[in-house]
């Protein structure tokens, strides 16, 4: 599936940002770190003169507060996708099938389709409504569904994660170290406030913080060292493939569906 193959692009982009971070840490520990610019002295000449610029401790905080753009981005495109693949998979379910498909989603699909339309229904608009209903009607039709995907953007964790799934009637039965690893609340230190969430909990809060410019990124990077940002890391990386192999599951075995019975076409 794309789903899975945009994961790990993205999770291996964020793998190589902490491997960056790590280095820099490392090396700050035992002194300065230096940035060295190698450069031709003219444009004839072979011998290189090197230019040196050392990264500071309020530059690595800055650095620090970025992984948690990177990781929510993570979280919400994960979210996306999953539910773009579901969409894609309704939307080639005859409308005959309408029945099989369970309350949950069938009230999901509807409501999304409302707030995409609903508010036009006026005198002119009424075809939209009048276009739904006939193509479900027809026998050799699609379903016409959408599903709205960004109606919670900014604002996704592991609870709101799991609160879409149940409300689609999805099995949301985690394997537990990962349901558990996710609910941990993370130590902040500083700011006990925070120390209350869990992981993924944790990143929506510091991430909207930073993108509201309610903390400066400075401020957001001294709260987690890299240790805990590692480890917050992991969190996010267990979760979302947890999460991605209950989706996949759903989709490709089509268990939205309910078995066929008795005066129910299929």
């Amino acid at each position: 599936m794309e789903l899975q193959e945009s994961f790990d692009e993205r999770k291996a982009e964020i793998e190589n940002y902490i491997q960056l971070l790590e280095h820099i840490d490392m090396t700050m520990q035992s002194g300065n770190i230096l940035l060295t610019v190698r450069r031709a002295s003219s444009a004839t000449s072979q011998e290189n003169t090197d230019n040196e610029y050392a990264v500071t401790p309020t530059q690595q905080k800055i650095m620090f507060s970025c992984l948690y753009m990177q990781l929510y981005n993570l979280v919400e495109s994960t979210v996306i996708g999953c539910l773009t693949e579901l969409e894609v998979s309704v939307r080639s379910t005859k409308a005959l099938d309408w029945l099989r498909i369970n309350d949950k989603l069938k009230e999901e699909l509807l409501l999304s389709w409302v707030r995409q339309y609903g508010h036009t229904l006026g005198e002119g608009n009424r075809k939209d409504l009048l276009n739904l209903i006939t193509s479900m009607l027809e026998s050799n039709a699609m379903l016409p569904f959408y599903i709205d995907k960004r109606r919670n953007g900014g604002n996704w964790d592991d609870k709101e994660i799991e609160n879409l799934i149940k409300g689609i009637g999805m099995n949301h039965n985690f394997d537990g170290p990962i349901y558990h690893s996710a609910k941990k609340h993370i130590n902040t230190g500083v700011i006990p406030r925070y120390n209350n969430c869990g992981g993924l909990e944790l990143i929506k809060k510091f991430r909207n913080e930073l993108a509201h410019g309610e903390v400066s990124f400075v401020q957001c990077g001294e709260r987690l060292d890299l240790v805990q940002l590692k480890e917050l890391s992991q969190i996010v990386f267990d979760y979302l493939q947890a999460v991605i192999n209950h989706f996949t599951s759903f989709i490709t075995n089509k268990e939205y569906l309910l078995a066929c019975t008795s005066g129910i076409s299929h």
